[in-house]
């Protein structure tokens, strides 16, 4: 199993910060293959505010920096927008609009995997409310408009569960439900370990996996000590992580083990390049060892 992080190297990112340039370079050297362009859809980015063409060429570029250095740019984030109040039409416009402009720049880099959050349509307080049957039924019908228009650029949306604990589609097998309920080609999921982690449903990590099974497509590895959404490293939390090995090779996952990390690069550049050196040794050990 190859494995990646969440990384790209313009100046948005703190890894551009700091490497610059040579962000793919470095990590190639510490042993990742593979990239998960997370900020692609952050609507404060460059992506998502140059105008598309002056996006897709920064993309492009991104690409042409990873290739150089052996690395694949293998899946990417859409924006988000979460909030306690319903979506107004303007923000369902803007998001829809934002999703589909990142499903055309990783078309464009031949990014393979989208991964898109439930759409929170009736805010993020809804389980338990009569209101969650509308926001399953809306999620059915956005993301099937999302799949389909994905299909073009050869794409695969990866839906992701969530944290949180008053959102009706957040536990791995509600997210489920809507990706079987959409039956399409183009859609998958995303499994986040540290969100099944945050709040448990329970069951055990291992076992929610091998519930889901070949709906996974892509994975966001990180670790949490089960009441927040943490982003640490493996390891740094309570996750069975020989649970996790094993419940992936028995479901067949032959994607990318992704790490998706946070506050690193609040240390200096020294601590910063070891933890990431230690962070793949970590990452391999849980998966090959």
């Amino acid at each position: 199993m190859n494995i990646g992080v969440s990384a790209n190297a313009n100046e948005y990112s703190h890894f551009g910060k700091r490497w610059g340039e040579k962000t793919y370079e470095k990590l190639a050297g510490f042993g990742f293959t593979h990239i998960d362009f997370s900020s692609l859809g952050d609507f404060s980015a460059p992506t998502m505010t140059l105008p598309e063409e002056d996006a897709k060429a920064l993309v492009l570029y991104e690409k042409e920096l990873a290739e150089r250095s052996g690395m694949v740019l293998h899946q990417a984030h859409a924006p988000v927008i979460a909030q306690g109040d319903p979506y107004t039409d303007e923000q369902r416009t803007k998001l829809m609009e934002g999703i589909k402009r990142c499903t055309r720049l990783c078309g464009a880099a031949d990014i393979r995997f989208l991964v898109v959050h439930p759409l929170m349509v009736n805010g993020w307080s809804d389980r338990g409310c009569e209101i969650a049957k509308d926001t399953f039924e809306q999620n059915v019908t956005l993301l099937t408009e999302l799949a389909e228009y994905a299909k073009d650029y050869n794409l695969t949306i990866c839906y992701e569960n969530m944290p949180c604990i008053g959102f009706s589609i957040s536990h791995p097998h509600e997210v489920a439900e809507v990706v079987r309920r959409v039956n399409h080609p183009n859609l998958g999921m995303c499994f986040d370990t540290g969100h099944t982690m945050a709040f448990r449903c329970g069951k055990e990590i291992g076992e929610q996996i091998k519930e889901v099974g070949d709906l996974i497509k892509v994975l966001h590895v990180h670790d949490t000590y089960g009441n927040a959404d943490q982003h640490n490293l493996p390891g740094i939390g309570c996750t069975d992580w020989k649970a996790v090995r094993d419940a992936l090779h028995e479901i067949g996952y032959k994607g990318v083990f992704s790490l998706e990390l946070n506050r690193i690069h609040d240390f200096s550049a020294e601590l910063f390049d070891e933890i990431y050196r230690i962070t793949y040794k970590m990452a391999d050990e849980i998966i090959n060892k």
